[in-house]
């Protein structure tokens, strides 16, 4: 997956889909509460989950891993106290699932 998130326009994907050759498409807006104990918990493991799609996050030492979290904390801090209640983070993620027939 070359492009994480990039299928949030709900007419995107039908014509996507309908596009490919499926019929009969079906799409529901899922909307859920994320929770993490932290807004650093966070930030550690939204920037370790995205190396599974970006090569070079995932060619990094440790240190300068390490690195990047702290830089990317500094980075949305501010943003994230919005969502924070305590040390606690919470916020809603909304996911476009799809049904089709071939």
């Amino acid at each position: 997956m070359a492009a994480p998130f990039s299928l949030g326009d709900a007419e995107d994907l039908r014509a996507l889909l309908t596009g490919a050759g499926f019929r009969d498409v079906t799409i529901e807006l899922l909307v859920r509460t994320a929770r993490f104990r932290s807004s650093a918990q966070f930030v550690r493991l939204s920037v370790l989950g995205a190396a599974a799609a970006v090569p070079e996050l995932a060619r990094m030492d440790a240190m300068a891993r390490d690195s990047l979290i702290d830089a990317v904390r500094g980075d949305v801090d501010q943003a994230l106290r919005s969502y924070t209640n305590g040390d606690a983070l919470t916020f809603p993620l909304q996911a476009n699932v799809a049904a089709a027939r071939a």
